[in-house]
């Protein structure tokens, strides 16, 4: 690539992309060094955030107290309840949840096609992420290795897309994202994924390998699938929470398809992937 093309490069949001990173390694590193009740607090906080960054997004009434605690309270407590309790009294706390905030949003025809199923996602989300923290064999590694792996992910995209360039992966969607980005992404979730692994000496190399690709894959397909419904509802940002880039929504789309895809892979096997 030329140096005119090169200069041409639009690095303005990488600022918000190193700061995200750092926060969700903060995170990750946390789960080291305490309980996994942290674990489910920190799932609750942001899914609350996430709940109400949704509302906004599906067009739900968020603009009366009510509406506003019912969602939050609906998106981040069964991550709570998962942990106290159990995770399938937490899923039927989901539903419980889902209700009330149908019941107190105005339009309650959106708030069922649209409100409603999203808060289940990410409520779900954070049910499936303390699951897979606290009630299996190495918990702490699979709670460790999946942000590792979708930040490693959205890290490669960004670089290659940004040094290759060339086709556009979903100009529709995300006109930013390019083919070069996804296959980047992937070689780095591949790298860093199966890296941990190794370090740690767990599962089979052959195995991780694998998941490491397809977890890529699914990450960056909720990734495409949250751009989608944004592009549908005419909006740009879920919040302006993180400056410059966005809200929460915006940054952990990939990593919410992943946990999901990583707890189903792992209720289908019965055991964590390092238990493979």
């Amino acid at each position: 690539m030329n140096a005119e093309a090169s200069s041409k490069r639009d690095w303005s949001d990488l600022g918000a992309r190193i700061a995200s990173a750092i926060v969700l390694g903060a995170v990750c590193f946390s789960m080291i060094f305490f309980s996994v009740g942290t674990t489910a607090i920190i799932a609750a906080v942001g899914c609350g955030i996430m709940g109400w960054e949704w509302s906004r997004i599906s067009g739900g009434d968020t603009s009366g107290r009510n509406a506003e605690a019912a969602i939050v309270a609906a998106a981040a407590s069964p991550s709570i309840i998962a942990y106290l309790v159990s995770p399938l009294i937490a899923l039927i706390a989901v539903v419980l949840g889902v209700v009330l905030a149908v019941f107190v949003s105005v339009d309650k025809a959106k708030a069922v096609q649209r409100v409603g199923p999203g808060i289940a996602v990410i409520a779900v989300t954070g049910v499936c992420f303390v699951w897979l923290r606290s009630g299996l064999e190495f918990g702490l590694h699979v709670a460790l290795w999946l942000p590792f792996t979708v930040i490693a992910a959205d890290v490669g995209a960004y670089f290659a897309g940004r040094f290759v360039g060339g086709p556009k992966l979903a100009p529709k969607i995300s006109p930013n994202k390019t083919v070069s980005g996804a296959v980047g992404g992937q070689i780095a979730a591949v790298v860093v994924g199966t890296g941990y692994a190794v370090a740690f000496g767990l599962g089979s190399v052959a195995i991780v390998v694998l998941l490491s690709f397809l977890t890529a894959i699914v990450s960056q397909i909720g990734d495409l699938t949250e751009s989608a419904l944004k592009r549908s509802y005419g909006v740009k940002d879920a919040s302006a929470l993180i400056p410059g880039h966005g809200g929460l929504l915006d940054r952990f789309d990939g990593l919410i398809a992943a946990i999901l895809f990583v707890a189903l892979i792992t209720l289908i096997a019965g055991s964590t992937v390092f238990a493979w």
